[in-house]
């Protein structure tokens, strides 16, 4: 499924990759991550200088939010980038019985 965000395609894409767990991945094609801020993204407040000189609103909370929610369902949140090319974030959920 695409959902047009912005100036910048999102793609929510969702794969039964095991038995145990769903996975979903969310691709963008924005401005990217910086390798050196790929570690702090999921801080409380965090934003990236990039983010911030081409849109100064914004909190910084958003993928602390995510991060948390998906945590407490017991699975887990990553995220791949290239500065200039756009993201990948990917998360896994564990399938309830």
């Amino acid at each position: 499924m695409w959902v047009r965000c912005a100036r910048h395609f999102r793609q929510l894409v969702g794969s039964p990759v095991a038995l145990n767990s769903a996975h979903y991945t969310v691709r963008d094609t924005g401005i990217g991550i910086a390798a050196d801020d790929l570690s702090k993204i999921f801080e409380e407040f965090y934003r990236a200088a990039n983010a911030r000189a081409i849109c100064p609103q914004g909190t910084g909370v958003g993928l602390a939010i995510v991060k948390r929610m998906i945590e407490n369902y017991g699975g887990k949140l990553w995220v791949e980038s290239e500065l200039g090319r756009g993201s990948k974030f990917t998360f896994m959920l564990p399938r309830v019985r």
